[in-house]
Formats: C-alpha cells, structure tokens, sequence
C-alpha cells in the first residue's frame, strides 16, 4: 500500500528498506545485555557508524564470533542474495525464521513486479521498542532523510487491553510534498477478496490489478 501510494503521488524512484526485528533479537537473546546498552547498539548499528560501534564492543569485551556478527550487522545490506548471508552468520532459531520471511516477502514482491524497489536491510534495528517483526523505511533519491515508515508491532495494543496483531506505517506530509506530483483521483468502486494464506501471491497480485484500475479493496 505504501508503494502504491507513492506511484499514485507521481513518485517513481523510491526504495523501501525492509528488515526484520526478530534477526537482531536473535542475535543478542543470549548474550545478556541490559536494556541501556541494547538501546545503544541498535542505535550504533541503525547509523552504520562502525566505529562507536567497535570501541563500544570493546568496551563489553564479548568474544570475537558475537563482536564480528555484530559488526558485520551494518553491512547485511542489498539485494536477496544478502539473505544467503545472513543466513550463514545468525544461526540463532529466531534469526534464521526472520530471515525465512523476509525470503519469502522478497519473492512475493518479485512475482509482483515490485522488486526493484526493495532493499533488504538488515542493520534496520532502530526500533521503538513495539516494533515485534518486520520493520521499513522509504527513501527517495536526492533527499537526505526517509519520508515514511513502518513495520509490525504486535504486542502494542497489550497496553490497551486489547490484544491483537498489527502493522502500520506512516509519511512524513512535508518531506511527501517534497518529491509528490500530485494529480487528481477519480471516485473508485469496492472490490472484497477473502485471503488465502495459500495462494497469496495470485491474491495480492489480483488486488494489486484491482487497485491500479481505481478500485477501493477491502481484505478479510
């Protein structure tokens, strides 16, 4: 929805940057961080800066497999076959099923035609802490900073007593009007699909269809 939204505001050239909580969680389950310092890391390897991050890996004197993993995070960055990679390094259960999805949604957003707008990016670990699966950000050339965001946060609305799962995103308004050409939108009809884990990759691609021809859908 998010690309779509951007190719009907006149936006062409954009990149989504898509990684996964869990692999990072993976990562560090057993290493027994506080919170403080955790924090600090994801900020470190969010930013890429390589070298707070080597004094601060220093600094906690872990031993050289987890400190090389952890450094090598920044650099888990491009195409599908970065996965082969990171499959390789973070042998961890929860690692290994994150990588798994973002396998599997790389190739639906192949089979789709989007693929040349995904990045796989594995250093994407900044996180407000209700971040529980995958996370995104949107990049458009020529502009210094993201526009818009998202990810799945599962156990957010815990706190209002009303558990259930969730994923969301949002733009940024101003930096969207930044790089927009807008148009008019015409009044679109409704189309319902009932999702079939089975064959979601014809479903979304049918959807998709509808979408594109100013239909409204309603998934159940």
């Amino acid at each position: 929805i998010a690309m779509e939204v951007l190719s009907r505001l006149g936006v062409r050239d954009f990149q989504i940057n898509l990684g996964h909580m869990e692999y990072f969680a993976g990562v560090v389950e057993r290493i027994g961080l506080n919170d403080a310092t955790l924090h600090y890391l994801r900020e470190l390897i969010d930013i890429k800066d390589i070298t707070a991050l080597t004094a601060e890996l220093k600094r906690l004197k872990l031993d050289a497999r987890r400190r090389d993993l952890l450094l090598a995070l920044p650099h888990l960055t491009g195409g599908p076959e970065i996965l082969r990679k990171a499959r390789s390094l973070g042998t961890h259960s929860r690692s290994r099923s994150a990588i798994a999805h973002l396998d599997h949604m790389s190739r639906l957003f192949s089979a789709l035609g989007l693929g040349k707008h995904l990045t796989i990016d594995l250093s994407e670990v900044r996180g407000l802490d209700y971040y529980t699966g995958i996370v995104f950000r949107i990049f458009v050339p020529g502009l210094g900073f993201e526009i818009g965001g998202g990810g799945r946060y599962d156990s957010l609305f815990d706190n209002f007593g009303s558990p259930r799962r969730a994923v969301g995103f949002s733009f940024s308004l101003e930096r969207l009007m930044q790089c927009a050409n807008l148009r008019p939108m015409p009044p679109a009809t409704t189309r319902s699909f009932h999702l079939n884990q089975k064959s979601l990759r014809s479903q979304f691609a049918q959807i998709l269809k509808a979408r594109q021809s100013d239909r409204k859908v309603r998934l159940h």
